[in-house]
């Protein structure tokens, strides 16, 4: 045997011995005997003195206090990134809900039955991009937090100290911020998440990390957790929030140790070498520029990748809809409903300003505008205001919405009773001289009626049928009091119309009908095709998921929250439900943006796989949940605290046996 073939031998003894490439354990001989060289030569006074570094680390570094440490500082993290950043978006969200408000000013009324498409669209986008845009001022708040810490030298130690609970399981320090910046515990996005594997120099640890960044709580999740927890687990939010905040965690550890032994096996592996930097202030400057890049990449994750998808689910979520049959008998109804109410029947002179379905479309915009002017008024004064702007919009329309009364108020009242008495004066001489309006004396009536219109529109308008009554500074009309009842009911029956249709739309779109096809399927997990199409859309982006139950579950009544209007329209559900959609929401595979960043910086095949064995372990613990549940008659919580300890002890397993291979491979050599 040749020399080469004699040294190639020896080396792959060495490595399979130490699961080391022979040139590290070269090095480390080589390190080791110039230490040895130094320690020979070199005598130490001992009276080194320690640095303000040294006296930190003693403590942050410490074995016992550097965890508790690290707790309290992730605690204070999530205090105040999550719980103060949520306070902001208390003063951050009038300011996003005025501009949709503005945005939703301009667009076209909507129709009694169907809405104008740019309407439409136009609300879905922006509802979607400001419930998105809301997270800002938590992502400022983390962003800075993380950036503060790095720039001090305690993200080093964080690396430091978690390296010895990731190493068992495929991972390593440096592992430590892109999980933080993904969610950790709870709250962080999983794009700047895998963006940080950069620094990983590790090709093995940093797939391993990759892989498993993505099952972090990112923020998009949380409004989904909220709403399942208001739902069904109020007594009990902070325990199911820790849960669910905790246990990917415990899943990523697990998932990351089967895949170093299995797809990554083969994959090479460097010792972690980490510069522990001196301890300083951190620079304004530092902060706010990574505060700013990395909140300028959520921004443009937001008007780039989110706004594409967004209007991907829309097209998906109404084409192809209702066929033209159901379309004709839709608008057959309309008229159903204008007959029901006897609107065509009634003897009131307003009837002929409500002659039609658009009109009246008209009139509840108009309604729907005044009452939010309304709602936001200051004062008296402001809301005196209001009332002058939309009496110039459509007098009639005002005094029908106020139910036939209407405040005569102090700088109007002079002007108001003169016009009041001389108006209905004139009237009663008008009919005595000519009787009742007719055919002979129509001329007559129409340009008296023009000439007092002529006078003031809005005053005409409140008087002109003559049997108006005034008194204490109140005007009221008995026919517009009419009016206003039969337009409520017609109300009533056009929003359950509306409705019927919206799910009717819904269940014959693409996603509704591959949502209804999954049925079957993920019933097991307690699914209807309603959370599929939610959860499908999840897919794309998790912002998606709430704005898409508030699309399914419309029910008509815009002050009731979501919640609600989930508890009323799926009576039939139990906490086990909420249980089982938490668990793959938890799991879910990353959206699409991370999707991108994972196939840039990883390639495609680990970008693909990681995005389809989220689904496949979320669904079987779903199931697992639901199923287990029902038969056992446990509640969700329960379900929730047996498959958080079934993780908590097999990654405990996991570790104690990594642990047992090392010490007895360190035994062998």
């Amino acid at each position: 045997m040749s020399e080469k073939k004699k040294m190639e031998k020896i080396k792959e003894e060495i490595m399979e011995k130490n699961k080391v490439p022979s040139q590290v354990i070269v090095a480390e001989k080589r390190f080791l005997n110039a230490e040895n060289i130094v320690n020979s030569c070199l005598k130490s006074s001992g009276h080194g003195k320690r640095t303000i570094t040294d006296i930190i680390d003693s403590f942050v570094c410490n074995r016992f206090l550097g965890p508790i440490v690290l707790f309290l500082t992730l605690f204070a993290v999530y205090e105040l990134a999550i719980v103060g950043g949520y306070k902001l978006t208390d003063y951050w969200w009038p300011i996003l809900g005025g501009i949709q408000k503005s945005i939703v000013n301009i667009l076209p009324a909507e129709g009694f039955l169907n809405d104008p498409f740019i309407r439409d669209f136009v609300i879905w986008m922006v509802q979607g991009i400001m419930a998105v845009l809301n997270y800002i001022p938590i992502f400022i708040i983390l962003f800075a937090l993380v950036a503060i810490m790095e720039d001090s030298g305690y993200m080093a130690r964080i690396a430091f100290i978690l390296d010895r609970v990731f190493k068992p399981y495929g991972l390593h320090g440096q592992s430590a911020l892109p999980l933080m910046l993904a969610g950790l515990y709870v709250g962080g996005c999983a794009v700047p998440g895998v963006m940080a594997t950069r620094s990983i120099k590790d090709e093995k640890v940093r797939n391993a990390t990759i892989m498993v960044t993505p099952l972090m709580n990112c923020l998009a999740k949380i409004p989904f957790y909220l709403l399942m927890i208001d739902v069904f687990f109020k007594e009990s939010s902070g325990l199911t929030m820790f849960l669910i905040s905790t246990i990917t965690i415990f899943i990523a550890l697990t998932v990351s140790k089967l895949l170093s032994i299995t797809v990554l096996k083969n994959k090479e592996t460097a010792p972690f070498v980490m510069e522990m930097p001196p301890y300083h202030i951190p620079s304004f400057n530092n902060v706010s520029r990574r505060v700013i890049e990395r909140t300028w990449i959520f921004i443009k994750k937001v008007l780039t990748v989110i706004v594409v998808v967004m209007a991907v689910i829309y097209f998906f979520l109404n084409y192809p809809g209702v066929n033209n049959i159901e379309k004709e008998n839709f608008e057959n109804n309309i008229n159903t409903i204008m007959l029901e109410h006897n609107l065509n029947n009634i003897e009131n002179p307003y009837i002929k300003t409500f002659s039609n379905s658009e009109i009246i479309a008209e009139y509840f915009d108009y309604s729907s505008r005044y009452r939010s002017s309304l709602r936001n008024a200051k004062d008296d004064s402001d809301k005196e205001r209001i009332d002058f702007k939309y009496r110039r919009i459509n007098p009639e329309f005002f005094i029908v919405y106020n139910n036939g009364k209407v405040n005569i108020y102090d700088s109007e009242k002079e002007n108001f009773e003169r016009y009041f008495n001389d108006y209905n004066k004139s009237l009663n001489n008008l009919i005595t001289s000519y009787g009742s309006i007719n055919n002979q004396n129509y001329l007559i009536y129409y340009d008296f009626y023009k000439a007092w219109q002529s006078a003031n529109p809005v005053y005409f308008s409140f008087v002109k049928d003559g049997d108006s009554n005034y008194k204490s500074s109140t005007l009221f009309n008995a026919q517009a009091s009419k009016m206003n009842k039969n337009l409520k009911g017609i109300d009533r029956s056009r929003k359950e119309l509306r409705l019927k249709k919206h799910e009717e739309n819904l269940m014959g779109s693409m996603l509704g009908k591959l949502g209804i096809y999954l049925e079957p399927v993920t019933k097991y997990a307690g699914f209807n095709w309603r959370i599929n199409v939610s959860l499908l859309s999840s897919f794309a982006a998790k912002e998606n998921t709430v704005s898409t139950l508030g699309s399914i579950y419309k029910d008509g009544v815009e002050s009731k929250e979501l919640s609600q209007k989930i508890s009323d329209m799926e009576s039939g559900w139990t906490s086990l439900h909420a249980a089982a959609m938490i668990f793959f929401m938890a799991l879910t595979p990353p959206c699409i943006a991370t999707i991108i960043t994972i196939a840039t910086e990883a390639g495609w095949k680990i970008a693909v796989f990681t995005s389809i064995y989220p689904v496949i372990i979320g669904f079987i613990f779903a199931v697992f949940i639901f199923s287990l549940g029902s038969i056992l008659n446990l509640t969700g919580l329960q379900m929730l605290l047996i498959v958080y300890f079934i993780f908590v002890f097999i990654t405990v397993l996991l570790g104690i046996y990594s642990n047992y291979s090392k010490k007895k491979k360190q035994k062998k050599v």
